[in-house]
């Protein structure tokens, strides 16, 4: 573990941002940024370091359990909680189903044409 997120966020806070967005920044920056941590790990020495973050009071179990995880595919050392999680939404979740649900809502706003791509628009 090396540092909080807060050092980070406060790159973020100095961007370009006004109004209640900037506020609503500082206001994480302040409250809840210090309570993060951030560490790495490395599961096996054939594996890549990896980032993770964690709540300061459970960043201890948190890097036990990451690299518990990882081990399972020493190859890689990343958790396969991840991986399942990222097929599951995929699979669940997919751009066809995303794609269909924003073009439905397009003709509904009487636009059905609006913000095609040329391959949507090619006859075939």
């Amino acid at each position: 573990i090396f540092q909080t997120l807060e050092p980070e966020i406060e790159k973020l806070v100095q961007g370009n941002y006004r109004g209640e967005v900037l506020r609503a920044m500082e206001a994480f920056c302040r409250d809840v940024a210090p309570r993060i941590v951030v560490g790495m790990y490395r599961a096996s020495l054939s594996s890549p370091p990896y980032i993770f973050y964690a709540h300061v009071d459970y960043a201890e179990l948190a890097a036990h359990i990451a690299m518990a995880d990882s081990l399972l595919q020493e190859h890689r050392g990343f958790p396969m909680l991840i991986d399942l999680a990222d097929t599951v939404c995929r699979t669940t979740f997919g751009m066809d189903s995303f794609t269909s649900s924003v073009q439905l809502a397009y003709a509904d706003a009487g636009e059905p044409s609006r913000y095609l791509g040329e391959r949507e628009t090619r006859v075939r």
